[in-house]
């Protein structure tokens, strides 16, 4: 059974400057099906030459009571919704830093998303805009 994307459908995601449908096949069982995720994200590609769209690095000290309240678990989460890979990690001092690529918009709506999700704790974030490396497949948290 093949499903086809409805075209006026829009995704309920702000994150993604592109979606492209992806492809997935179930062979459970007697029948096999074909399955079209109408709205999934593209890959980051790199070396950033080969992206239609610049991507920058940012690396985020967050202070506050940002330890121990779900800080890298919920970075985590929010950054499965969005197109940027990287990592957040505790540092020894109690503030927490996030490294974090991507193409800038999005970049930017991830860490409005943190600031949302976490302004009960961040008491501020010192920002720095750094060049890209492709180094990262995903994002993820750095212990």
């Amino acid at each position: 059974m093949v499903r086809k994307c409805p075209e006026p459908i829009k995704p309920n995601i702000l994150a993604y400057a592109e979606l492209r449908p992806f492809v997935s096949i179930y062979a459970g069982g007697r029948r096999a099906s074909l399955n079209i995720n109408c709205w999934a994200a593209p890959a980051l590609t790199f070396p950033m030459t080969s992206s239609p769209h610049p991507v920058e690095r940012r690396r985020v000290v967050y202070t506050g009571r940002v330890q121990g309240v779900g800080f890298r678990f919920t970075a985590r989460q929010v950054a499965q919704s969005h197109a940027v890979t990287g990592f957040v990690r505790n540092l020894p001092n109690g503030n927490v830093e996030l490294v974090a690529e991507g193409i800038p918009t999005d970049v930017d709506r991830f860490l409005a998303a943190i600031a949302g999700a976490m302004s009960g704790y961040i008491d501020a974030a010192d920002v720095q805009t750094q060049t890209a490396t492709g180094e990262f497949k995903s994002f993820g948290i750095a212990y």
